[in-house]
């Protein structure tokens, strides 16, 4: 299980304590305070090339060691497999969500989507492939 760092959390929390101490008005550092706490996620995706998780996903790993997590998998077996069909249909999935191309990466205590490295196509040679018949022994 992913744990967040506190030193994190006072740190964030410090900030928006600093600014209600140092603005005369409150009304001004609610503001403030609530776009900060609203946005900085979003401009610290935009200047590291992240996409921010959102939180629906982030629960999944604040969540107890026992929690489900669905990880997709597909096995054909059969003779007529297209391969290249795959391929395509898988590519087309990736490219439409981000996420399926992506690792998790933290920052600040945050957690975000970092795509990968690694051009699509590469990665989708090595996620379908054709075994020949004979060298899968059940």
């Amino acid at each position: 299980m992913l744990q967040t760092d506190p030193h994190y959390f006072i740190l964030k929390s410090s900030i928006l304590v600093a600014i209600f101490a140092t603005l005369d008005s409150w009304k001004l550092a609610l503001a403030i305070s609530m776009t900060l706490t609203l946005t900085y996620r979003y401009v610290i995706a935009y200047l590291c090339g992240y996409t921010a998780m959102p939180i629906m996903d982030m629960v999944c790993f604040l969540a107890d060691d026992k929690s489900p997590l669905n990880i997709m998998s597909c096995i054909m077996m059969t003779d007529k497999t297209d391969v290249a069909g795959l391929r395509a249909i898988y590519g087309k999935v990736i490219r439409n969500h981000p996420k399926m191309y992506s690792y998790i990466h933290t920052c600040l205590g945050d957690y975000y989507y970092k795509p990968c490295e690694m051009p699509i196509e590469d990665l989708l040679a090595k996620m379908v492939t054709f075994l020949p018949e004979g060298e899968v022994n059940c």
